[in-house]
């Protein structure tokens, strides 16, 4: 065993079954250099994405077969799906996509939902923090709050909410926290949201 004595107890079972404990180390270690180089550079480099989306399918069947391939494969099309809309959007930036399709292509489908709800819900966490610290939390909310009005009420012309580039944080952070934390305890089904 790579992390010790026994084997750790993980809610998700990723497509290569027979060795876990090696897909969660590559997992950790992948969440730490993607975390230091989107704080360091902004970015999430494709040396470190593009060769795990690769090698994760491959892996997959040659350890355990067509069935693990494909399930490795969903997890690919789960997150693109997840979020390439939110980087068509402009929300996010492929780095961010790409390291959710890497990961998710070592853990499957179920894990790719998972952490890209569980992302969001901990960006939003991080970024209501960040408003707080740099003392914007109540214009933000009622900027959300006008925003949420003028998308009820008809007669009143939309008021988009302006994004401040200047309170933007590595979306890795969450990306990383949601993944290990979907791969150990999986919380939104522990909570019935999945």
């Amino acid at each position: 065993m790579i992390l010790g004595a026994t084997s750790l107890s993980y809610s998700i079972s990723p497509p290569i079954q027979s060795h876990p404990d090696l897909v969660f180390a590559l997992i950790c270690l992948t969440c730490v250099i993607a975390s230091i180089t989107d704080v360091t550079k902004g970015k999430i480099k494709n040396w470190l994405t593009l060769p795990l989306i690769c090698a994760a399918p491959l892996a997959a069947l040659i350890f355990q077969g067509g069935d693990a391939a494909l399930q490795s494969l969903s997890g690919l099309a789960v997150a693109l799906l997840a979020f390439g809309i939110l980087f068509a959007t402009g929300i996010l930036g492929a780095g961010d996509v790409k390291f959710l399709m890497a990961l998710s292509a070592w853990a499957g489908p179920g894990f790719a939902l998972s952490s890209a709800i569980l992302s969001l819900f901990v960006g939003a966490f991080l970024s209501l923090l960040q408003l707080a610290y740099h003392g914007r939390l109540i214009s933000f909310l009622k900027r959300m709050y006008r925003f949420v009005l003028t998308l009820l009420v008809k007669e009143m012309q939309l008021e988009k909410p302006k994004v401040d580039k200047k309170l933007t944080f590595p979306f890795a952070i969450p990306i990383s926290v949601a993944g290990i934390w979907t791969f150990l305890e999986n919380p939104l089904k522990k909570w019935g949201i999945l």
